[in-house]
């Protein structure tokens, strides 16, 4: 490709990014405004017309799981929403809109830490929403799942918007009491939202923790905060295995044998990646390739690191299905799936794209 030919598609693809945030704008605009309650959503309305808010959580507590947080967020947002569900749109807008700023407050921090890069915020809110555009993208075949659903929105976003928060302050380099405290809080407060994310997100502090112990860790002095995040969310997570609602649901969930739960975990990786509605998911990861082998990232790794680092992701990918295919002793749905799909979004980002000085947007 010569040079004048070159520099015409890299001014095409300037307005790639851009013009996925409107689209997935667009898109999402229609869905929240069409959508109707489904599943889970009808219990919680029910409930929440004969009780008030704490008494209903108890409720669910006691009957159906232990994510008391989960409960509590969710029976506050019935109350609030109560015979009016034609404003649920404006809920939805709501978890959109905090998940592109926690998703930008990660950014700044990670890439301070790990990258040596500072982002400001602007630059971090156009990351972060062509992520979330990217993201949306794809689970547009269950779009319902992850980003409409009421009661799924109240246990799986949230906490991608909690921990997101939590791994900021653990990860920031300018440690303090503040940090300390925020981080330990929030991850004590996501352990009681999704249990299989949890059980990723304790998976992965542990690998921090690890590394900060090494001798010349970049994150030597985020020891502490890595550490009382490890055991805030060990003991949201007690709280939620011994809770009745548990035993209850276990006792009507079907028997796990271990080839299963292998079998479906095969299933559920490959199964999305071949359905035809995420078509535009494959058209999106090409764009990303071409944004990549067109100049803009001045700062690629070598082969080996990549596959190296890749390995490592698709391992944690690998488990953060395999835990719900244990849990649920089925294929995994997007929704519950839907942590190891980020993981794997991020780590195409940090490699071909948040290594670069300059976001693509920009000249």
């Amino acid at each position: 490709m010569n040079n004048r030919n070159r520099e015409n598609l890299q001014n095409i693809l300037r307005y790639f990014p851009p013009a996925l945030i409107i689209l997935m704008l667009v898109l999402f605009s229609y869905f929240s405004w069409n959508y109707k309650l489904i599943v889970d959503d009808f219990q919680f309305q029910i409930v929440m017309k004969e009780k008030s808010i704490l008494n209903a959580a108890v409720f669910f507590y006691d009957g159906f799981n232990g994510r008391m947080a989960s409960h509590i967020f969710l029976c506050s947002v019935f109350r609030i929403f109560q015979n009016k569900e034609n404003l649920f749109f404006i809920y939805h807008f709501i978890m959109l809109s905090g998940f592109v700023i926690s998703l930008a407050h990660f950014l700044k921090k990670y890439l301070e830490t790990f990258r040596n890069n500072l982002l400001t915020n602007k630059k971090a809110i156009y990351w972060s929403a062509f992520i979330t555009s990217f993201l949306f993208f794809f689970f547009f075949a269950g779009r319902v799942e992850l980003w409409f659903w009421v009661s799924a929105t109240g246990v799986y976003l949230i906490s991608f918007i909690i921990s997101l928060n939590a791994f900021a302050f653990a990860l920031n380099k300018n440690q303090n009491a503040k940090t300390i405290i925020f981080s330990l809080m929030l991850f004590f407060l996501v352990g009681g939202f999704s249990e299989s994310f949890a059980l990723m997100y304790l998976l992965i502090l542990l690998s921090l923790f690890i590394f900060a112990l090494k001798k010349n860790s970049i994150i030597k002095k985020n020891i502490i905060s890595i550490g009382l995040g490890i055991l805030g969310i060990v003991g949201a997570l007690l709280i939620n295995v011994l809770s009745p609602g548990i035993q209850n649901r276990l006792g009507w969930l079907p028997s796990f044998r271990i080839q299963q739960a292998i079998i479906n975990t095969i299933h559920s990786l490959a199964f999305p990646i071949l359905r035809y509605k995420h078509l535009p998911f494959v058209i999106v990861l090409i764009g990303l390739f071409l944004l990549y082998t067109n100049g803009f990232s001045r700062k690629a790794v070598s082969k080996i690191t990549f596959w190296k680092k890749g390995l490592m992701i698709l391992l944690f990918i690998i488990i953060s299905f395999f835990i719900p295919s244990y849990l649920l002793s089925d294929v995994v749905p997007d929704r519950a799936a839907s942590l190891g799909y980020f993981i794997g979004v991020l780590f195409l980002f940090d490699h071909f794209l948040l290594r670069n000085e300059s976001f693509p947007i920009e000249k």
